[in-house]
């Protein structure tokens, strides 16, 4: 299995896979941490199979589709 984690910063949840979770992955499982500062963390993760074709376009949006980005695309950019 490979699992990937993504740090998404000042925005709430709940996160899921836009147009459901694709066969073979799992759904996306979250944490927030909230900061004295009120500054909030969320950590997303999710697994799929490593010999099972995934979309590789597949997208992970927040209710309201306010936050969103490619599930297996590293990206560094900040909200």
């Amino acid at each position: 299995m490979w699992l990937t984690v993504s740090v998404v910063e000042n925005s709430r949840g709940p996160f899921a896979f836009v147009g459901g979770t694709p066969k073979h992955a799992t759904s996306v499982q979250e944490a927030t941490v909230k900061f004295p500062s009120g500054r909030t963390m969320t950590f997303l993760t999710y697994e799929f199979p490593e010999a099972v074709s995934i979309p590789m376009d597949a997208e992970i949006c927040n209710v309201g589709r306010a936050i969103c980005f490619n599930a297996f695309k590293p990206s560094a950019e900040g909200a």
